[in-house]
């Protein structure tokens, strides 16, 4: 056996008194702490979740009472063309065309359809117009189509003097012109042609 001191019986029991506190710590609290930690950050994953979900809910039973409010509603078409098929709708575009061209003093060339691959919410039915007359006429037309319903759209214009056309005493406005351009419509549902 070793003799020790009273200082350094002092100090050995101190050290052993340390260390067996560090293996209660280890062995005993620190599991316990680290497995508290663990179920802590679960149930705020778990809580975090449910607030998730629950929002989640909320704006989906939110936009279902928003989705029957809409369906409830009388819709709008009037800014749409009325038919029920695309190729009746042409049709009655071609021939409104027709109409508004021959009360524009102009003489209308070809009209033709032009045919979308691309399937839209609002199917679009267009016509390629080429017609001859004035300034004068042109500016009756593209107002006339643009103020009609339905709602039409008028794109890809062109517009040249036509050969052999001369100018006279009254002016440009009466100068003969070709135009081309696209007249567009567009149908509120589409049922297949």
């Amino acid at each position: 056996m070793i003799n020790l001191n009273s200082s350094q019986h002092a100090a050995l029991s101190l050290v052993i008194l340390l260390v067996m506190l560090m293996l209660i710590y280890l062995l005993i609290f620190h599991p316990a702490l680290t497995r508290r930690h663990a179920i802590l950050e679960r149930y705020d994953s778990v809580l975090f979740q449910h607030y998730k979900l629950g929002d989640v809910n909320k704006t989906a039973e939110r936009l279902s009472d928003e989705l029957k409010r809409l369906r409830k509603q009388k819709i709008n078409d009037s800014g749409f063309l009325t038919t029920k098929t695309e190729s009746l709708a042409a049709a009655d575009l071609q021939e409104h065309i027709k109409t508004l061209v021959k009360n524009s003093n102009s003489s209308l060339i070809s009209t033709q359809v032009i045919q979308h691959k691309e399937i839209d919410t609002f199917p679009r039915v267009a016509i390629k117009v080429h017609m001859r007359g004035n300034m004068d006429a042109l500016r009756n037309v593209m107002y006339q189509l643009n103020g009609d319903t339905p709602m039409l759209v008028i794109d890809n214009i062109q517009v040249q003097k036509r050969h052999g056309s001369s100018t006279n005493r009254t002016g440009r406005g009466t100068e003969l012109l070709d135009i081309k351009l696209n007249v567009s419509g567009f149908m509120y549902k589409a049922e297949s042609s």
